[in-house]
């Protein structure tokens, strides 16, 4: 990842390491027309000390400071249940972000639901202990 973290800034958490798993972002209302077949959505995430970086080809496509986010809630949309974090932001919208991988389709569902939700949950974490 090329990305580079500004002056006093540590990078906390990013998708890099997952390989395959990217993000995309929503706002309040979540839409799988938006998630599903739109791949020039898909995004890298990175948590910094100060905010959130939506990634495209090494370029800030999107940030949300932190001291913008209230907190990280998780959430769950469709009949599987997928996880979803949304950020609650401190002047009453949200941001919802899904993570999807898109170079093993062909895995069972059950195992990239559970991946699915174990990033979900590290990344609710990661960012609520950034807010306090």
């Amino acid at each position: 990842m090329d990305f580079e973290p500004r002056e006093n800034e540590a990078v906390i958490e990013t998708l890099e390491e997952e390989k395959n798993w990217h993000a995309v972002r929503h706002g309040r209302k979540f839409e799988w027309s938006k998630s599903m077949f739109r791949f020039e959505l898909l995004r890298k995430l990175v948590l910094t000390s100060q905010r959130i970086v939506f990634l495209k080809d090494a370029e800030i496509d999107y940030e949300i400071p932190l001291g913008d986010i209230v907190e990280a809630v998780p959430e769950n949309v469709g009949f599987a249940g997928n996880p979803y974090l949304r950020l609650e932001l401190k002047n009453g919208d949200a941001v919802s972000i899904i993570f999807q991988c898109v170079g093993v389709r062909v895995f069972v569902g059950i195992f990239l639901l559970s991946k699915q939700r174990k990033l979900t949950q590290k990344w609710i974490e990661a960012v609520n202990a950034q807010l306090r």
